[in-house]
């Protein structure tokens, strides 16, 4: 349950706490996947962050990635995900979804208009089953990160049934220590 926490806690600190100088725009970088056979490329906006919290009895050490465009239906299409591991570093190896406490991954997909959250989809505690979301991370250094991910979302109060289907996920980000959110200022 803490590992969990811990990821809510990164994702959110991902989103809110960022600055812009430390982002070069550069074409190199990608957050790309299908949905029912669409490609959607996310290369407008991508970074990611790396965060080591160590605490009285555990540490947590996590990467987020996030992806962003302005969307056509919508002002803002952003997708983020991460992994975070408990007690031990983090590597370039392939994480699932599990009930094992050691590490977690956790994506979410939100839509929005005129700045609103219209869309919202997310894994939940129903999906927390081995396979259902995964992150392999290929690539891991102090300036970037780079691997594949795939995984089943919900769409928000819809838990009983996936929504969306995430295959053939690649990514490749580069690792800032501040960023923010260029879409809403």
């Amino acid at each position: 349950m803490k590992i969990k926490l811990t990821v809510i806690t990164l994702f959110l600190g991902t989103l809110l706490s960022c600055s812009k100088n430390d982002v070069e725009k550069k074409q190199d970088y990608y957050v790309r996947f299908k949905i029912a056979n669409e490609r959607i490329e996310l290369n407008e906006t991508v970074f990611a962050t790396r965060e080591y919290h160590d605490y009285s009895f555990y540490s947590v050490e996590g990467v987020n990635v996030f992806g962003g465009r302005k969307g056509t239906d919508y002002d803002v299409e952003i997708l983020n995900f991460g992994v975070a591991v408990l007690n031990e570093k983090l590597t370039e190896r392939y994480y699932s979804v599990s009930k094992d406490d050691d590490y977690e991954v956790g994506m979410k997909w939100v839509k929005y208009r005129d700045n609103l959250e219209t869309e919202h989809y997310y894994m939940t505690e129903v999906d927390y089953r081995p396979g259902n979301m995964t992150v392999t991370i290929t690539e891991l250094s102090e300036t970037h990160v780079k691997g594949t991910f795939s995984g089943n979302l919900y769409f928000e109060g819809e838990e009983d049934n996936p929504t969306l289907l995430i295959t053939d996920g690649e990514f490749y980000a580069p690792i800032v220590k501040e960023y923010i959110n260029p879409y809403f200022k």
